[in-house]
């Protein structure tokens, strides 16, 4: 009797070993394009698994380094999914914990699979678009973390009804350089990361963005060290850094691996707090926001400047203008052009100049000095 339930435990644990042996990992890549993503699985085992995969869940991850607010920051993550494969069903949900974004996707189905020892297969494509305040995005990645130490991350790979991921501590694989394993404690891969998603994602890298108060405008200046598939830039404002508006656009240089410089003034801007954002679009509409800047315009601008652009002659406008004893004028070079102390309603006549960026000084009795850009046409 002894023996036969030792044969039986034997064959039993044998069998289970087996069944587990039987293990499909997963991993990321790029597809045909940055945006697009690739869920792939592949045979570990040393057998043939063939059948139908009726059963998919796992887990993506991003970090984002800074959002507005930070507790809205899961609203920024959207997956959209491309055709294939071409049935079954996704049921996806978001959470956050600890400033971390994690989206749980499920797909149910049937799709047939025949992999030999080794082989690999791509399953799922979708791409990714980044949107909202945001200053970094990390890179993305499928995770998996034991359910006894924190909340469970799903991963699940079911072929014909039976669970393949259940054996060991391989669940995920690399599939090139850009694709990094990383291990708990006990040297489990516990998740797989497209380490450079968060740079090809985003259109431009933006080293630079800052905004300075000349007068009543707010100058507004950055720089880009790379730009990739890029359209467009648009400027927009707020008052209060919720209800934002556009000023206006500006074409970026859509390829470029060397540094862009633009600039763009707002004119007669509010007094107080204003504030300002880049929303870097891409070719195919996706797009990013950069961070936020603000500028402090006091509502003592000395003369505020109208029409500008300029074709010809320009007044100050605002209650100031008996306080301004001197207009200078200079050139984007800092060359002075033009200097008059007649500054009255008639206005300041530059018809004389050529057409152009030229930047206004006006100083009052006191000795102050606001400065203004204006455009002559």
């Amino acid at each position: 009797m002894k023996q036969t339930l030792l044969l039986f435990l034997t064959l039993y644990f044998t069998s289970a070993f087996q069944a587990n042996a039987q293990t499909i990992q997963g991993s990321l890549k790029f597809g045909s394009n940055p945006k697009e993503v690739i869920f792939t699985i592949r045979n570990n085992s040393a057998s043939s698994i063939t059948g139908n995969l009726t059963k998919i869940m796992y887990t993506l991850h991003m970090n984002f380094g800074e959002s507005y607010p930070p507790e809205d920051a899961l609203k920024y993550l959207t997956i959209s999914t491309v055709a294939q494969p071409n049935t079954g069903s996704f049921a996806t949900s978001s959470f956050m914990n600890f400033l971390s974004n994690y989206l749980k996707t499920t797909w149910t189905g049937s799709l047939a699979v025949d992999l030999d020892p080794g082989e690999q297969m791509d399953v799922f494509k979708f791409s990714l678009t980044v949107s909202g305040n945001l200053v970094y995005v990390s890179p993305l990645s499928i995770v998996y973390e034991d359910p006894m130490y924190v909340d469970g991350r799903d991963w699940l790979v079911e072929v014909s009804g039976v669970n393949m991921t259940n054996d060991g501590s391989e669940k995920f694989y690399s599939t090139g350089p850009s694709v990094a394993l990383y291990a708990d404690q006990f040297g489990s891969s516990r998740a797989v990361r497209l380490t450079s998603f968060g740079e090809v994602n985003l259109p431009v890298k933006l080293s630079r963005f800052e905004a300075n108060a000349e007068g009543v405008t707010s100058h507004l200046t950055w720089s880009t060290s790379e730009e990739t598939n890029s359209d467009y830039f648009s400027i927009e404002h707020s008052r209060d850094a919720k209800h934002w508006t556009e000023l206006g656009k500006m074409e970026s240089q859509k390829e470029s691996t060397v540094l862009n410089n633009y600039d763009f003034t707002h004119i007669n801007a509010a007094p107080g707090i204003n504030y300002y954002r880049l929303k870097m679009v891409d070719l195919d509409k996706t797009y990013a926001y950069s961070q936020i800047v603000k500028v402090n315009i006091d509502g003592k601008g000395g003369g505020a400047i109208y029409p500008n652009p300029v074709l010809s002659k320009f007044e100050l406008t605002n209650a100031g203008l008996k306080d301004v004893e001197k207009v200078r004028i200079f050139d984007v070079s800092g060359k002075l052009v033009h200097e008059t102390s007649q500054v009255d309603e008639s206005g300041i006549s530059i018809g004389h100049l050529a057409s152009g960026i030229f930047y206004v000084e006006l100083e009052k009795a006191d000795g102050d000095i606001r400065k203004h850009k204006i455009l002559k046409k």
